[in-house]
């Protein structure tokens, strides 16, 4: 099972989308492939430095240790302190398309995370934050479905 940390700014967005992804992942028979956990962006190092988690009534963390996730999934406000802050995950780390953060789908949302994960396992990359080959700003990405099937549709056009 994919663990999913979604980050936000504040936690705001990030907790209200973690429930809706979970609701709907269920929904859609995949709970037992992606769970979706949240913590806001500005407690990442905290938490990964074990100085706050799941006894923390104010970050609401439903994780026991600071690196019980296997990517970190950000929502796309936060693309301008990727670079600034990727020192601080020590897991992959991805922007979440904009038009995909609105449609919410955990389909999608699983298949960007395990493409993602193994990307990064496949040591292709040079930093934490993953990018796909076609997609390097994040903010320009306009596909409504996984990087896996948006490239299916691309080479069968």
């Amino acid at each position: 099972m994919i663990r999913a940390l979604i980050c936000c700014g504040g936690g705001f967005s990030s907790s209200a989308l973690m429930n809706q992804l979970n609701k709907d992942a269920k929904l859609k028979g995949i709970d037992d492939k992606i769970k979706f956990i949240f913590c806001p962006f500005t407690l990442v190092k905290e938490m990964r430095e074990n100085r706050i988690g799941r006894s923390n009534p104010m970050t609401l963390i439903d994780i026991e240790e600071a690196d019980d996730y296997d990517i970190a999934m950000l929502c796309p406000h936060l693309v301008h302190k990727v670079k600034d802050v990727e020192k601080n995950f020590t897991h992959p780390l991805y922007v979440i398309p904009p038009k995909l953060y609105g449609l919410m789908d955990p389909v999608a949302f699983l298949e960007d995370a395990e493409d993602a994960i193994e990307l990064w396992k496949s040591g292709k990359t040079d930093s934490n934050w993953i990018r796909f080959e076609e997609e390097p700003v994040p903010m320009r990405i306009r596909r409504l479905t996984s990087h896996r099937r948006w490239l299916e549709a691309k080479n069968n056009q």
